[in-house]
């Protein structure tokens, strides 16, 4: 069975948010990271802060820095940092992508060439309501629009051979995606 498909602007960034999901945490962790730390500068000995004022500006500095690191992530996966990357990838390439389901794996083709994904190769997947991310390496995937079940082709049937032969999917809900306006 055979589809095609085009990654769409809306496509892109609602895989980029699902790749990127875990990163949303990274704000609570770098904020306990931060308390943590002013903790132990308080904690620290007469020898190596010598005064209050040295290790409150030891806080301050540790908490700015984990406050530029929560707001870099922050603005790597904004919605419009996405878009920007998504239109410089679409004036270099074609983003039309037709696969194949085979016995030995999933058969991508593009413009510039085919790759087989053979069922041992895939690490691991992911999906959400708009897009399944199939992964080769740990931070690279490929992206299978859930779309193409409107043309005919088998989803159900990738799904249920992705968890046969690869293992179980993450998911996540419509709160890590956009919807089109």
């Amino acid at each position: 069975m055979e589809a095609e498909y085009t990654i769409s602007e809306e496509l892109f960034i609602n895989a980029n948010r699902l790749h990127f999901r875990k990163r949303e945490n990274i704000h609570r962790r770098l904020a306990v990271i931060g308390g943590c730390f002013c903790i132990l500068i308080f904690l620290l000995p007469e020898f190596l802060a010598p005064s209050w004022v040295m290790r409150l500006i030891l806080c301050v500095l540790t908490m700015f820095l984990c406050l530029f690191g929560s707001i870099g992530v922050f603005f790597e996966n904004s919605a419009s940092s996405l878009r920007k990357r998504y239109q410089k990838l679409a004036a270099k390439e074609s983003l039309t992508v037709r696969i194949r389901l085979e016995n030995e794996g999933i058969r991508f083709f593009e413009k510039d060439g085919e790759l087989l994904l053979r069922w041992e190769q895939i690490k691991k997947w992911k999906q959400n309501e708009h897009c399944v991310l199939v992964y080769r390496f740990p931070t690279f995937p490929l992206i299978i629009s859930k779309s193409i079940a409107d043309s005919g082709f088998d989803f159900p049937f990738l799904l249920e051979t992705l968890c046969s032969k690869v293992g179980k999917a993450e998911y996540t809900s419509l709160k890590n995606t956009i919807q089109s306006t």
